[in-house]
């Protein structure tokens, strides 16, 4: 679809490869990427500071489990419109 947008625009494939939405898309990867190794140690060091910090399972039982699913559904789906938004700026 972004394809077909941005051929109407008449944007080259340059744009598309070094655009915007591919930037900030390598951004979400990298960070997640450092999160997960710094959440990995810290749960190595600390890890009775990050048993407390776990509030999936209260939260889940809070919400119920469907609601909670559609928590983390509605979470995607924000961070894709967000990244389409950002990959559509010229």
């Amino acid at each position: 679809a972004t394809t077909w947008i941005r051929s109407r625009r008449g944007e080259g494939q340059e744009d598309a490869e070094l655009g915007k939405g591919s930037l900030f898309a390598t951004g979400l990867v990298a960070g997640g990427a450092l999160f997960g190794v710094i959440a990995a140690i810290a749960t190595v060091m600390k890890p009775e500071l990050m048993a407390s910090l776990r509030i999936g399972s209260s939260l889940q039982q809070a919400m119920g489990p469907g609601n909670f699913q559609l928590l983390g559904a509605g979470a995607f789906l924000f961070m894709g419109l967000v990244l389409f938004r950002v990959a559509m700026k010229k």
